[in-house]
């Protein structure tokens, strides 16, 4: 099993068996610290609104599912 070392002081940092994940998308980050930080069960539709609370909740949906998206892309699928 991988290891996955996220560091949330200054700036977020990600690593997966010591090797840097390098997460492009600012959103993305925050959503990985969000849930590093609150690790319990959130439903999509608040984490959506929490972190896109200036579209609609169609939009905010769509926004989180691409996200997801971009972190599978960016080494973290197998998290």
């Amino acid at each position: 099993m991988s290891r996955l070392a996220v560091s949330l002081f200054g700036h977020i940092r990600v690593e997966v068996d010591g090797h840097p994940v390098d997460l492009k998308a600012r959103k993305v980050l925050a959503l990985l610290g969000w849930l590093v930080a609150n690790p319990r069960p959130h439903s999509r539709e608040r984490i959506a609104t929490m972190l896109w609370p200036e579209v609609d909740a169609t939009r905010a949906r769509a926004n989180l599912r691409r996200a997801l998206w971009l972190m599978n892309q960016d080494q973290l699928g197998h998290w």
